[in-house]
């Protein structure tokens, strides 16, 4: 499900321009881009062994603007790997990339 044009306008309002949509199957959330805090948090988790199995889960529960809280709850009760598929686009989203362009000088 995706939200309605009324609801992506008041998500507009609410949290400013660059909001993007990211789907899959029949689900959907609409994610901020994280800020420089949430990366350096990620980042920091990733490298704590006891932290990094949630570190993908906080870092996209901390920009996802829509579904709420209950909606991105009930998500990932039905599909609990949705965190990997929205999480990876997030990632992407935000400059990470699975295969950077590389070539010698």
């Amino acid at each position: 499900m995706k939200p309605s044009e009324e609801q992506v306008s008041e998500l507009k309002t609410k949290h400013g321009g660059g909001l993007h949509l990211i789907e899959h199957e029949e689900h959907a959330v609409v994610v901020k881009m994280p800020s420089v805090g949430e990366a350096k948090r990620f980042r920091a988790a990733t490298a704590d062994d006891a932290k990094k199995p949630a570190a993908l889960e906080v870092l996209l529960r901390a920009c996802v603007v829509w579904p709420d809280t209950s909606g991105l709850d009930a998500m990932m009760a039905e599909k609990p790997f949705l965190v990997e598929t929205f999480g990876g686009g997030l990632l992407e989203l935000a400059g990470a990339a699975k295969s950077p362009s590389k070539k010698a000088l």
